[in-house]
């Protein structure tokens, strides 16, 4: 099947994601927006599913889960919802909304925060220290945390 869509309508991609990958979602009546895909050869499901988000992300959404449903929500608003939490090594470094906790050895979360918090970080991002257990808590795209990761390491 082709997944090329020119000024798509974001419901419209939603649907054939749905249909794609078995997800359910729940949307706002007023979802708005358009999208555009380009893929002129076949691509994987997990491919879609990666253009899906960044089309999302670029529009100021994302998905946040819900039971056995996905709601697409406004970024700014989906900061405050049920968004998943990862502390372990994996986390997905895509363009959903996440939570990341990082414990910091060698260097402390106050400086990161106060030194990070305007220059790598995202607008949609937050970031905050929590000195007792020298962590960071970062809520932003997988892949603005990825960056910050890199540059911790």
């Amino acid at each position: 099947e082709s997944f090329d869509y020119k000024d798509a309508p974001i419901s419209d991609v939603v649907n054939a994601m749905a249909r794609l990958t078995g997800k359910n979602f729940i949307f706002e009546q007023n979802l708005s927006g358009k999208i555009t895909i380009i893929a002129p050869r076949k691509i994987t499901v997990a491919e879609a599913w990666e253009a899906f988000l960044s089309s999302l992300a670029m529009n100021g959404m994302t998905v946040v889960p819900s039971g056995k449903f996905l709601k697409i929500r406004k970024i700014d608003d989906a900061k405050s919802d049920s968004i998943e939490t990862y502390a372990g090594a994996y986390y997905p470094n895509g363009d959903q909304l996440i939570t990341r906790i990082i414990r910091l050895k060698f260097i402390s979360a106050e400086d990161v925060q106060k030194t990070f918090q305007n220059v790598i970080k995202s607008k949609q991002g937050q970031m905050a220290a929590y000195e007792k257990t020298n962590s960071l808590i970062i809520t932003d795209l997988g892949s603005n945390i990825e960056r910050i990761m890199r540059v911790l390491e």
